[in-house]
């Protein structure tokens, strides 16, 4: 009886030996060779050199033309998406794209800490139209308005 339970302990620790030294291929691919790159839609260099020019203003103190090349990109090119190279780190192959309205709320809201005065420039811009906007869909009960707000 002991001989035949320290056989099955031997083979049990093998299997478990076994299956813990055994590389779990099926979990780890490459690029399906079925699938095609998925078409993005990035923003175009006009764009791109707009989110340039709005770092050099920033550095040079020029709030108000750093914040409107922030804003021309906000608005123009909402729906293109921007490549995301800072932050946490993507397996290889991977890229991380979010939309540019998204990017440039980022951007904006990272004022608060880079160059508080350039976002009481913005602030001076945006405010007023936002109380208007909010004061008038809380009287209507307008939800399109109050959405206005949130964006």
């Amino acid at each position: 009886m002991k001989h035949a339970a320290s056989f099955f302990a031997v083979v049990l620790a093998a299997i478990v030996v076994g299956f813990a030294a055994t590389p779990a291929n099926g979990q780890v691919f490459k690029r399906p060779s079925m699938l095609s790159p998925a078409e993005v839609d990035l923003l175009d260099s006009a764009a791109a050199t707009h989110l340039e020019s709005a770092q050099r203003f920033l550095a040079e103190k020029q709030w108000e033309e750093a914040v409107d090349a922030i804003r021309r990109v906000m608005e123009a090119d909402a729906g293109r998406l921007v490549k995301i190279l800072a932050g946490r780190r993507l397996p290889e192959g991977f890229e991380r794209l979010i939309p540019a309205r998204e990017y440039c709320q980022w951007r904006l809201s990272a004022l608060a800490e880079e160059t508080p005065e350039a976002l009481a420039h913005y602030r001076k811009l945006v405010d007023p139209l936002a109380e208007k906007w909010l004061a008038e869909g809380t009287a209507k009960r307008d939800e399109k308005l109050l959405r206005r707000v949130i964006q």
